[in-house]
């Protein structure tokens, strides 16, 4: 309305528009209070959401770090593992040279014979050892007489030479 309008009206008619202004002010003023409320509202839920994101991104920090060492963790097991494999290829390897007798013919062994050979040898040199020894501590014990009795050794009366 133009201040001419207004000029014109009666004071009854200013009153209504007067009234009509303060109720569409207040209206104005409770749903600019409910905005405000809930944009107070909506800044809480923001922070708290805030918080929690912060608290989250540490985590995940975390767990990265975590991740990180169960990887380096990995890789020195798969290291491992990989060594022994090798170990393992290399034992297979000397099973497979003892197994086929090339093991034999690495040592300068030819044959079964000739380790049964060898083997009938070292028995026979332990034999004339184990003689020998007995031979000289029955010796001592001859000379005593009592502790050798009939090519036999009585029970605790064998002492050192």
């Amino acid at each position: 309305m133009t201040q001419k309008e207004l000029a014109h009206l009666k004071r009854i008619d200013l009153l209504a528009l007067l009234v009509e202004q303060g109720r569409e002010a207040g209206e104005t003023q409770a749903a600019l209070d409910e905005a405000r409320q809930a944009l107070e509202e909506t800044a809480r839920l923001a922070e708290r959401l805030k918080a929690r994101l912060d608290e989250k991104d540490a985590q995940i920090e975390r767990l990265k770090e975590r991740l990180g060492e169960k990887d380096a963790q990995i890789e020195r097991l798969k290291a491992r593992l990989d060594q022994k494999d090798v170990q393992l290829g290399q034992m297979a390897a000397r099973i497979e040279d003892f197994t086929s007798g090339r093991y034999l013919e690495m040592e300068g062994i030819r044959s079964l014979t000739d380790i049964s050979g060898r083997l009938d040898l070292m028995l026979r040199m332990a034999q004339k050892a184990v003689e020998n020894y007995i031979g000289q501590v029955q010796k001592p014990l001859q000379g005593q007489g009592g502790a050798w009795q009939g090519g036999e050794i009585k029970e605790g009366t064998i002492q050192a030479p």
